[in-house]
């Protein structure tokens, strides 16, 4: 397996768990990030 791609994938479950840990966003504050990325929505408005 690539080196490279290896110690990305490593780094995984612990970029998970940071997400997972993060306190939600208001929709409102999506706009003060200035952080391109992918937002997930809940129902609710919140962001995941």
């Amino acid at each position: 397996m690539n080196k490279q791609f290896n110690a990305y994938v490593q780094r995984l479950p612990i970029l998970a768990k940071q997400l997972q840990e993060s306190p939600p966003l208001e929709l409102t504050e999506i706009s003060s990030l200035h952080r391109p990325g992918v937002y997930s929505f809940s129902e609710s408005g919140r962001v995941i």
